[in-house]
């Protein structure tokens, strides 16, 4: 898409933000209209001026937006974050015709939480393997020096043993996108480990995505194998190799309920299952299901659930080999200076006539 250099003088920015950062937007932009309270009302004619709308991944445009007939102006939307599935439901996009679609540029923050989330991954990883939750456990509630049978026997059925080495195991990431590629980088940290990855086409795509320096796999060089999601047989020998499953699939339709308990006993015995990405993936109940079957997970760590957020008397809290974060994996120090800087990076490309960063179809939601 080409944008006139003359456009784009006018933002929304809908939702709160540090001064620094707001600073940087009203450096590049003429009119900066900010509204950081969820649900804003906002008058008509400032809806009629808006040409770039920078939305919270969460909340999407406000209920005060009836229609995109009250943004003749608008070009392009930019989430804080990777997420898209709030803001394209919108009852005004969910409305729109395909030419009002056809008009707007649909972007994320898709680059930006390399920074964040590969570090969560991590310690999901090495704490899973070390019997990490465990031994918090007797020091946050029991108050005492754990037994080695204490910690035996909140890993049941996996073995006796508190921590296993990280050796020589397959890491399988689900999603190969900036994320994945992250994951799949700093997972080679881990002494004789193999990397493979499945997207829905089983080939090595160029990440043409927002890269901060240092992160990533630009040319899709690290895993030793692609696959397939959308091949049931490449899809199960795909994740029969695996020792660690990390997914970091957006919500889709497609995506909706992937995973089973069945498809994560096809992973090797006592295997680690990862999601970062959205719960809809798996329902919890096959989570539960995977965990304590026979040479099942030997653990599992999930930053999202379905539903979401977690209801307080929900079965999965009570799960010892179980990590539950509240979607935090994401936000990072810094994690809205590198939105930011992923906004002025994809406006500039515009304005310049470049191709734009990030595109996401609204058909798909990625």
């Amino acid at each position: 898409m080409t944008v006139d250099a003359s456009t784009f003088q006018s933002i929304l920015v809908q939702f709160p933000i540090p001064d620094e950062d707001l600073q940087r937007i009203q450096n590049e932009f003429k009119t900066v209209y900010h509204y950081p309270k969820r649900n804003a009302v906002v008058p008509d004619e400032v809806y009629a001026d808006i040409e770039v709308a920078f939305l919270n991944t969460m909340w999407g445009f406000p209920e005060s937006l009836r229609s995109l007939e009250q943004m003749p102006k608008l070009r392009l939307i930019q989430t804080n974050a990777t997420g898209v599935e709030v803001t394209i439901k919108h009852p005004a996009l969910q409305a729109a015709t395909p030419e009002q679609l056809a008009s707007l540029v649909l972007s994320n923050s898709c680059g930006g939480y390399c920074l964040g989330i590969p570090n969560f991954v991590l310690n999901y990883i090495t704490g899973l393997y070390n019997s990490i939750p465990s031994m918090i456990y007797y020091q946050r509630v029991k108050k005492r020096w754990a037994e080695p049978s204490d910690i035996m026997d909140d890993a049941r059925r996996v073995g006796a043993y508190g921590a296993r080495p990280i050796y020589g195991k397959t890491f399988g990431f689900l999603g190969y996108g900036s994320l994945g590629r992250e994951f799949a980088r700093v997972c080679t940290i881990f002494p004789k480990s193999r990397i493979i990855a499945a997207n829905s086409t089983g080939t090595r795509t160029v990440d043409d995505t927002f890269t901060f320096e240092g992160t990533g796999d630009l040319e899709a060089k690290l895993p030793e194998k692609m696959y397939s999601t959308s091949d049931p047989e490449a899809f199960k020998e795909f994740i029969s190799e695996c020792d660690v499953l990390v997914s970091s699939l957006p919500s889709t339709a497609k995506t909706t309920h992937l995973l089973d308990a069945e498809k994560l006993s096809w992973m090797k015995p006592h295997g680690v299952f990862i999601n970062v990405g959205r719960g809809t993936l798996i329902k919890s109940e096959e989570i539960i299901k995977a965990l304590d079957a026979p040479n099942g997970l030997l653990g599992a760590a999930i930053d999202v659930t379905d539903p979401e957020p977690l209801p307080t008397d929900h079965f999965l809290w009570d799960h010892p080999r179980l990590i539950i974060t509240p979607h935090l994996s994401g936000e990072a120090e810094n994690e809205l200076s590198q939105s930011t800087t992923i906004l002025l990076a994809n406006v500039k490309c515009l304005r310049e006539g470049k191709p734009h960063l990030n595109d996401v179809s609204f058909a798909k939601g990625y």
